[in-house]
C-alpha cells in the first residue's frame, strides 16, 4: 500500500504530501507540453488518370491523386471526411473526397484520393490550357481543410488543419514536377493559452528593453561624470 495523502493538524500538508503532489503536476504539465498536437502533413505525390475523354470543347476525366500524410504527434489522431478542392487559372477545375479516418501516432500513410475534372471550366480556359501543353507546365492549386481530434490524455483535443498545395504539373504525362505546401494549425482548446503566452512574452520584451536603455543613461552619465572629474584634476595640476 503507498503512503496514504494526510492533513495534519491546523489544516496544513505534510512535507512528504506535497512532494507526491508536486511530481504528479510537474509529469501531467510535460507530459501535456510534449504531447501538444503539430500540424500533420500533407504532399500530393501523383496524379493519375483512370478516365479521359477529350471531345471539344469539352473535356471529360477522372483522376486517382496518391497523397502521403504523415502525422508527427506521439498520440493518433483522428480526422472527418472533407473534400480537396484543386484549381486552375483561379477557377475551380475539379475536387478529390477524403474519407474520415485514423492516423497512429508517428506514422505515414498513402491516401489513394479519386477526384474528376470539370471539362466545362476547362473548355473555359481552352487557350491557357492548350498553352500549358505546349510547354508541358500547368500551374494547379489544391486546398483542403481537414477537422479532427488527437487525443491527449484523458482529453480530445479539436483541430482543423488548413492545407494549400501550390502545384507544377506536366500536362502531358501529368507528373508533379514541383510542389509548396503551406499548412495552418488551429487548435480550439489551446487558443487562449497561446494569446496569453504571447502577451506575456511581448510584456517580457518591454521590461528587457527599458532595462537595457536604463542601463545605457547610467553609463552616459558615469561617462559625463568621469569626464568632468579628469578637467577638475588637469585644473589643480
Amino acid at each position: 500500500m503507498g503512503e496514504e495523502l494526510t492533513v495534519e493538524k491546523g489544516g496544513k500538508w505534510n512535507w512528504s504530501s506535497v512532494a507526491v503532489i508536486g511530481a504528479l503536476t510537474a509529469t501531467a504539465t510535460a507530459a501535456i507540453t510534449v504531447a501538444k498536437p503539430k500540424d500533420p502533413i500533407f504532399h500530393l505525390l501523383s496524379i493519375h488518370l483512370t478516365s479521359f475523354k477529350f471531345n471539344l470543347p469539352l473535356l471529360d476525366a477522372e483522376l486517382l491523386l496518391t497523397v502521403h500524410v504523415t502525422n508527427p504527434n506521439i498520440v493518433p489522431i483522428q480526422y472527418s471526411t472533407s473534400t480537396m478542392s484543386i484549381y486552375y487559372d483561379g477557377a475551380l477545375l475539379g475536387s478529390a473526397q477524403i474519407e474520415a479516418g485514423s492516423q497512429g501516432a508517428k506514422s505515414c500513410e498513402l491516401l489513394k484520393l479519386p477526384g474528376r475534372l470539370d471539362g466545362v471550366e476547362l473548355a473555359h480556359h481552352a487557350m491557357k490550357f492548350m498553352s500549358d501543353v505546349a510547354k508541358r507546365e500547368m500551374i494547379l492549386d489544391a486546398v483542403v481543410d481537414i477537422e479532427g481530434v488527437a487525443k491527449v490524455l484523458w482529453w480530445g483535443h479539436k483541430f482543423k488543419v488548413h492545407v494549400d498545395s501550390h502545384i507544377t504539373v506536366d500536362p502531358v504525362f501529368l507528373d508533379v514536377i514541383d510542389q509548396q505546401n503551406k499548412s495552418e494549425l488551429g487548435l480550439f482548446m489551446m487558443h487562449d493559452i497561446r494569446n496569453k503566452l504571447l502577451k506575456e512574452s511581448n510584456q517580457s520584451g518591454e521590461g528587457q528593453e527599458e532595462e537595457k536603455e536604463q542601463g545605457e543613461e547610467e553609463k552616459e552619465e558615469k561617462e559625463v561624470y568621469d569626464d568632468d572629474y579628469d578637467e577638475g584634476f588637469e585644473k589643480i595640476e
